[in-house]
């Protein structure tokens, strides 16, 4: 399934692992990815995929102190020399996923090797933003670049929509509210026309009600998300990670 990172745009390369993402990086990767290049490479899942490892978005650099960790949890020694820096993000995340998927935070040093903790959406950033990650041999060991999993939470029409984090706060990446993006189907009959219409502004709305915030509840009715589909059924979806 991967492919070599020489071999493909960081566009082409992501849509065969199943990714969308925002702002593109155009031509090709050197064999390291740069803070900037990260950055530029947010990345989440396409619709309709199961949760897992390959859920997650990058958060940032953050400094880290060896005598005071904010992620304390080391798994395992470095990772393979031989994979390319996707390889090596999406290695760390099936690790830390395979251990506990209670976990929301994963980092990796320079040194390759994979970082997370039950508690580390709440101190990732307590010793400050850094402008020094890399996940090259040469890097600072004295920063890591941040993942986080992505939750996904589908809520069918006048049901209750329930966003959590056991740590970190709600911040939401994508909210769609409607039908025929393939979720849902236990919302109503999909043949119902139309097939496909979707509110407008339901991403700023669920952004006020929930960013920031621990738990976020709220009753999909028509008076908050309006009605796109002519009475058809439909359903909320939300995609967010706790950081």
């Amino acid at each position: 399934m991967i492919n070599s990172v020489f071999d493909n745009t960081v566009k082409e390369y992501l849509e065969n692992l199943d990714f969308t993402f925002h702002d593109p990086i155009l031509g090709e990767l050197n064999g390291t990815i740069s803070e900037d290049e990260i950055v530029k490479a947010l990345i989440e899942l396409k619709p309709g995929k199961s949760p897992g490892p390959n859920e997650y978005v990058y958060v940032g650099c953050y400094k880290e102190d060896l005598d005071d960790r904010a992620i304390p949890i080391s798994f395992g020694g470095q990772l393979p020399q031989d994979l390319t820096p996707e390889q090596t993000i999406l290695n760390c995340a099936s690790k830390i996923h395979r251990r506990n998927d209670a976990f929301e935070i994963f980092a990796l040093m320079a040194n390759r090797k994979c970082f997370s903790g039950l508690t580390a959406a709440d101190t990732y950033a307590k010793h400050g933003p850094s402008n020094d990650c890399s996940i090259s041999a040469d890097g600072d060991l004295s920063s890591r670049s941040v993942f986080a999993f992505v939750k996904t939470s589908v809520t069918c029409q006048k049901e209750m929509m329930n966003l959590a984090c056991d740590h970190g706060r709600i911040q939401i990446l994508s909210a769609t509210y409607g039908r025929g993006d393939g979720l849902g189907e236990e919302c109503g009959d999909p043949t119902m026309e139309p097939a496909e219409c979707f509110a407008t502004d339901t991403l700023d709305i669920v952004k006020d009600l929930c960013d920031g915030e621990i738990t976020c509840t709220k009753n999909t009715v028509m008076s908050v998300f309006g009605d796109p589909c002519n009475s058809a059924p439909k359903h909320l979806v939300v995609r967010y990670y706790c950081g």
